[in-house]
């Protein structure tokens, strides 16, 4: 699949080759993430996770910036979430995993024992 697949409002879903890049579009919010970016950037990794041809997943942002985190104005202001259309799915095998492991602490041995995820700011990746 090249370009970017149709579908999506506050994400955009490429899969060039082999890599499935999500990039948060919603710049004019810092790419902070409200309910309908949490349920596109599910529904984004649930399509990377059934398609045999991703081998890696790349999130970044939308320029200015990767993301503020939750969108704090609609969680104070308690602007509504559209109805949404997305039906009620199973939880994810990450998900599943972590709710057998009993929720652990932060403590050292709740810790994976490797890095599952990284991220490197570009200017120190070379």
């Amino acid at each position: 699949m090249d370009g970017a697949a149709p579908g999506f409002d506050t994400l955009i879903y490429e899969r060039p080759d082999h890599v499935a890049r999500i990039t948060l579009n919603r710049p004019h919010r810092r790419n902070a993430l409200n309910r309908q970016a949490y349920d596109e950037l599910e529904t984004a990794f649930r399509r990377a996770s059934a398609d045999p041809e991703v081998r890696c997943v790349l999130v970044t942002g939308a320029d200015p910036s990767f993301c503020a985190g939750e969108d704090v104005k609609e969680m104070m202001t308690g602007e509504k979430k559209p109805p949404s259309t997305l039906a009620k799915r199973p939880p994810t095998p990450a998900a599943m995993a972590w709710r057998r492991a009993g929720s652990p602490s932060r403590s050292s041995a709740a810790r994976p024992s490797r890095a599952t995820a990284s991220a490197v700011p570009a200017h120190q990746a070379a």
